[in-house]
């Protein structure tokens, strides 16, 4: 599987799907391969063949919120708004902190005439791109060093500006670990899960 991420992501389309129809041959069900054919079919012009396997992904894993999201891009470049537009709603409802899902509604939008809608989409994909670029670039740097209490701090800042509850408890988690102890940790976590409205993970 992995084999095949690779040939895509050299552009090589006609060697990752030959290589995930391999992988598929032994395991009819994984997911990430079937998606990965998918976007290689697509890659070589065959969207039929796309969209039926990523409706194969969502059956298989209904909350795969990248599927949904690649079904509505493909259906939007076939020009279908209105079913491109259920699914990439669906891709939003799955994980509304991605930027990808709100920036394709915003064009969607704009297509069925609803400029309102659209620019309210345009913001968020803005607001969701400049926090999830800077969230990347300190994983990047965390990589190199993953102990580093303040790049720690800087991504709980990153992550919290999404507004994304669930990755930003994750991200005060791993600071808290490399400070054992350190009181202003769980008073910066207090303001900040209050912040969100997470009155659970606050208390």
């Amino acid at each position: 599987r992995v084999l095949g991420h690779a040939y895509y992501s050299l552009g090589r389309y006609e060697d990752a799907a030959r290589h995930y129809e391999r992988v598929l041959a032994k395991a009819p069900d994984l997911v990430e391969a079937l998606r990965g054919l998918a976007l290689s079919r697509w890659r070589l012009g065959d969207a039929a063949r796309a969209l039926e396997l990523l409706d194969r992904v969502l059956t298989l894993d209904p909350k795969h919120a990248e599927a949904a999201a690649w079904k509505a891009q493909i259906l939007y470049e076939q020009e279908d708004l209105d079913a491109a537009r259920a699914a990439v709603m669906r891709a939003r409802e799955l994980d509304p902190y991605q930027p990808k899902p709100w920036f394709l509604l915003g064009r969607i939008e704009a297509e069925l005439g609803r400029a309102e809608e659209s620019r309210a989409a345009q913001r968020r994909y803005e607001e969701l791109q400049a926090a999830s670029q800077a969230a990347r670039a300190i994983e990047s740097a965390l990589r190199l060093r993953p102990h580093d209490a303040a790049l720690l701090e800087r991504y709980v800042d990153a992550v919290r500006s999404t507004g994304d509850v669930a990755r930003t408890r994750e991200a005060l988690k791993r600071w808290a670990a490399e400070r054992p102890g350190a009181i202003e940790v769980p008073l910066r976590a207090l303001a900040v899960l209050r912040g969100l409205g997470d009155i659970d993970g606050a208390r």
